[in-house]
Formats: structure tokens, C-alpha cells, sequence
């Protein structure tokens, strides 16, 4: 049977302690000395440590991989200052398999605090309070404190120049896709990738330079899973040819269209859409009309055979001012915005009645109030040649030629093309048949002559000192 514990009174237990106190006297005198000459050892030792190191870097203290200890500010702000040169003359390399590529932090514009790291590095067990500052010198000895070079950088530069060695490395996920080919449905899919942690990697670079560190980082690639997935194939299938089915009629003043399978295929998109009632990042293939490919289909039936665009002003070089020659007209032109909401609204509810075209004015770009805003101040290049003697319908066609392509006027950062501003070049378009170099042999054709006109604006490009991004030399 296990004994009972009795409670002993804390009056009790002093009462013992102090009578044990009386009758040995010499035992707790001789623990006092010891325990006395113990504080006092310990305080002899403290001293000792902090006079070793008044004015210098306690023990442990690190910048990357390199130790500090004992050294006095001058010297660390000397052995900051090699750690810097280091990395500012040093491009950090980067290593994948058997290719490498570098990232500069002088290219980055990294600026280091010399003056602030030291003074956090000399700091340590000094820069806080006194409590604070007492556990860090005791502990110096036993634990290492690991600190960084306070800088700066252009972190756009680091980011762009990160972004540009992930794309030659990375292999990207593939998502999965569908397209027509002549007709028939393709569908491609999905494929996990491998890619660069990015951000990480940013991490690591900046973990290099701030530690004063110019070892190689070696890339390594992360698993990159697809956002859209096929899902099922054969409801995909189905839907697609349950879209293409439908038909629609599209209704202008002077004409109509009935838009058949091929026409519906072309409004047919295909996206990634989350299945609803279930959280996941992952979205499923869907095929559906969207606005994006409905007004695409509009905008080209327009430009094809609908729209008749404004005409702009022809201009020219009066008293060293540009001026109006022959004024602009206003054009119409299909509302693309509009006509495809109605559109779209009619494939979604999959009605049959015929879709109304909406039309707006399309304003000429130049007008008499604008035309001094345009920045045109004066003949920049000049090109000439002479057609005296050229036949009767050469001589046409250069005057025709000359008429189309004057007055075009370019936006800033615009690329223009002779022959896309020419447009058609046949009978339609006050063009005659003439001689042409056509396949080493001598031809009529329409246009002959225009090879002249374009040598003559190619001399006056040159002249302006404009870049030629192509050029097709005579047959």
C-alpha cells in the first residue's frame, strides 16, 4: 500500500532551514566564498572579453560567407569595400546544362551602403538595448549572425534580364488548343513544362551580390502544369459541331450574307472555362462564339465589300507650309461594336432572323483645323526622274501611280508599304496595260511604269534618311 504524502508548512521548512544554518555554520560560510569567488570569476572573464573587443566585431558576426570577428571598423569597411569591387566587376554567372549566361550587377546600377553595413556589422551586440545587447556578447561565442550588404538596384533591369534567361531556358507548359484545318477540328493537348522559378531566382541573385558572394548559380527548372486542359474530347467535339450547325443572315442596304459551317467555324473560339461548383486553377477547353472572333469576322466582310472609308485631304508644300489641295469626304463605315453584339446575341440565342447591319460616319483623320497639329514642317528628301518619251499609257500610269501614293500620311512608329498603298492595280483602278519586265521577257501589263514611280520614292526615302525594311529590286 503506497505511503500518504503529507504537506509540510512553508513555516516548517524555514524553520528546519535556519536550524541546519546554526548548526553548521562553516558549510554555507565556505558555499558563499565559492559561490562568491564563481560571480567573481565570471565577471574577471566578461571583463577580459569585453576589453578583447571594445571598438571591434564581436565573435561570429558574418557578411555571406566571410567572417568578421575582431576586426576594427576601418577593417571592415576594407573588406567591404574588396567584397563590392568583386561583385561590381564580376558578372554573376548563371549555368543551365552546357550553356551559361551573366547578370551585372554594375548593369543593374548596384549601389552598396558601405558606410550603413558596417555600421550594422560593428554594431552587433552594441545597437540595441542594454538587455538586448548583453544576450548578443554572451551568445556571440556559441551562435553565428549572418548579415548582408545594404544596396540598392535596378530591379526592372534585374527582373527583364531574369525574364530573358527563363525564356531560353524554359520549356512552358503547353495548354490545350483547338483550330480548324480546312474544316476539320484539331485539337492539341495539354503538356506539363519546366520553367525557372523566377521570383526565386531574383532572390538568388540578389542573395549573391548582398553577401559579397561571385559563385555560380546553377538554374534548375521547376515543373509548369497547363491552365487549360482538354477535358472531355468528345463533348468538346460535339459542341463544336453543334456551333457550326447554326446559320446566321447579315443585312446592309445594298446587300446580304448568309454565314454557312465555314463562316460559323470562323466565329467559333475556342477558351478555358472553369467547371462550376469546382475550385481549381485548372480551367477546361470550351468552344463558344465570342465576341473577339465575331467582331474579327465583321471587320474583315467590312473592309472587304461594305465599308466606303472617308477620303482624306490632299496635301501639299505651299510657301514652305503644308496645305490643303483637294478637300476630304466624310465615309461610312460598318459599327463593328455594335453589329456584333447584335450578332452575337442572335448565335447565343440561336435565332434566325436576320441581323441588321449598323453603320456609322467614319471622319477623314485631317481636316483644315487639325492639319497644323500634324508636325509636317518641311521637305525632308527628294527624288526625280524623267519619263520624257515613254509612251501614252506609261506616261498615264506614272501620273495615276503618283496620285495614289501622294498625300499618305504616316503615324508615328507606322511602317508604309508601296505596294499596300497602291492597292489594286488593274483597270478598275485607272491603270493601263504597258511594257513590263515580267520573267526576263517584255509584257503588257497593267501598271506598267510604276516601277518608276517607286525608284523615284525610293531615291527620296534615302535622301530623307529613312529606314528601308524592304526592297525588291527590278525584275
Amino acid at each position: 500500500m503506497a505511503k500518504k504524502k503529507e504537506k509540510v508548512p512553508a513555516e516548517a521548512l524555514l524553520t528546519a532551514w535556519v536550524a541546519r544554518l546554526r548548526a553548521e555554520p562553516n558549510r554555507f560560510k565556505k558555499a558563499s566564498i565559492l559561490s562568491a569567488l564563481g560571480v567573481g570569476l565570471l565577471a574577471l572573464l566578461y571583463l577580459i572579453y569585453a576589453v578583447l573587443f571594445l571598438g571591434r566585431v564581436y565573435p561570429n558576426v558574418f557578411v555571406g560567407s566571410s567572417q568578421y570577428s575582431g576586426l576594427a571598423e576601418s577593417e571592415v569597411r576594407e573588406r567591404l569595400t574588396k567584397a563590392v569591387e568583386a561583385t561590381l566587376t564580376q558578372p554573376l554567372t548563371l549555368t543551365f546544362e552546357d550553356k551559361s549566361y551573366t547578370i551585372s550587377a554594375k548593369e543593374a546600377n548596384w549601389e552598396a551602403d558601405i558606410a550603413a553595413t558596417a555600421q550594422a556589422v560593428i554594431g552587433v551586440g552594441r545597437n540595441r538595448e542594454w538587455y538586448w545587447n548583453l544576450y548578443d556578447r554572451l551568445t556571440a561565442p556559441f551562435y553565428s549572425r549572418h548579415l548582408t550588404i545594404t544596396a540598392s538596384q535596378d530591379d526592372n533591369y534585374l527582373r527583364t534580364t531574369v525574364a530573358a534567361i527563363a525564356e531560353a531556358v524554359d520549356a512552358p507548359a503547353v495548354n490545350a488548343t483547338a483550330v480548324f484545318d480546312d474544316g476539320k477540328l484539331v485539337v492539341t493537348h495539354e503538356k506539363d513544362g519546366q520553367v525557372i522559378d523566377q521570383g526565386a531566382l531574383v532572390g538568388q541573385v540578389e542573395n549573391r551580390w548582398s553577401s559579397g558572394s561571385t559563385s555560380p548559380i546553377e538554374l534548375k527548372r521547376v515543373v509548369a502544369r497547363p491552365t487549360i486542359v482538354v477535358g472531355d474530347e468528345e463533348a468538346l467535339r460535339s459542341t463544336v459541331e453543334t456551333l457550326s450547325r447554326q446559320t446566321a443572315t447579315l443585312t446592309w442596304p445594298t446587300g446580304k450574307r448568309v454565314i454557312d459551317r465555314v463562316g460559323m467555324q470562323q466565329l467559333i473560339d475556342f477558351v478555358g472555362r472553369k467547371k462550376p461548383g469546382v475550385i481549381t486553377t485548372t480551367e477546361t477547353l470550351t468552344a463558344l462564339f465570342t465576341e473577339n472572333r465575331t467582331k474579327a469576322y465583321l471587320q474583315e466582310l467590312a473592309e472587304e465589300s461594305i465599308n466606303q472609308p472617308a477620303r482624306e485631304p490632299r496635301l501639299g508644300i505651299r510657301e514652305g507650309k503644308v496645305a490643303i489641295l483637294e478637300n476630304s469626304a466624310p465615309g461610312t463605315v460598318v459599327d463593328i461594336e455594335t453589329s456584333a453584339r447584335a450578332l452575337l446575341a442572335t448565335l447565343e440565342g440561336q435565332l434566325t432572323a436576320p441581323v441588321a447591319l449598323t453603320f456609322k460616319t467614319a471622319a477623314p483623320l485631317i481636316t483644315a483645323d487639325n492639319i497644323g497639329s500634324l508636325g509636317i514642317k518641311e521637305v525632308i528628301g527628294r527624288g526625280e526622274t524623267n519619263f520624257t518619251g515613254s509612251p501614252t499609257n506609261r506616261r498615264i500610269n506614272i501620273v495615276n501611280g503618283v496620285r495614289l501614293l501622294q498625300s499618305t500620311l504616316l503615324k508615328p512608329g507606322e511602317e508604309f508599304s508601296t505596294v499596300k498603298t497602291l492597292g489594286a492595280v488593274d483597270g478598275t483602278t485607272g491603270f493601263l496595260p504597258e511594257l513590263v519586265i515580267k520573267e526576263n521577257r517584255t509584257v503588257p501589263e497593267y501598271g506598267g511604269g510604276l516601277c518608276q514611280v517607286s525608284t523615284t520614292l525610293f531615291r527620296s526615302v534615302l535622301a530623307a534618311g529613312l529606314k528601308v525594311t524592304e526592297r525588291q529590286n527590278h525584275s
